[in-house]
């Protein structure tokens, strides 16, 4: 079970950031575990990137949940997301 914490430790331990810069195109399809208990895949249309931090870390929100998640995106020919910890908004 990935780590669940308030929103306002995850706003001070994923602070900073910027809006996203990366071609997410080539990450259409990977799984990442969320805080609500669930597995979403990520997709463009159905995920909303609200930043992302440096060393290949994105803040994800599906847009059928109310958690926020933070992942490490793995992998160089073949990519997967890796779930560091999530919070309810």
């Amino acid at each position: 079970m990935i780590e669940t914490v308030d929103v306002e430790e995850f706003m001070s331990r994923t602070m900073g950031g910027r809006p996203c810069q990366l071609s997410l195109e080539i990450y259409s399809g990977c799984t990442y575990e969320c805080g609500c208990g669930s597995t979403h895949t990520f997709s463009q249309h159905s995920t909303k990137v609200m930043r992302e931090i440096p060393m290949l870390k994105l803040v994800l929100k599906d847009s059928e949940c109310n958690f926020i998640t933070l992942i490490k995106i793995k992998g160089i020919f073949k990519y997967r997301f890796e779930s560091l910890f999530s919070a309810s908004e």
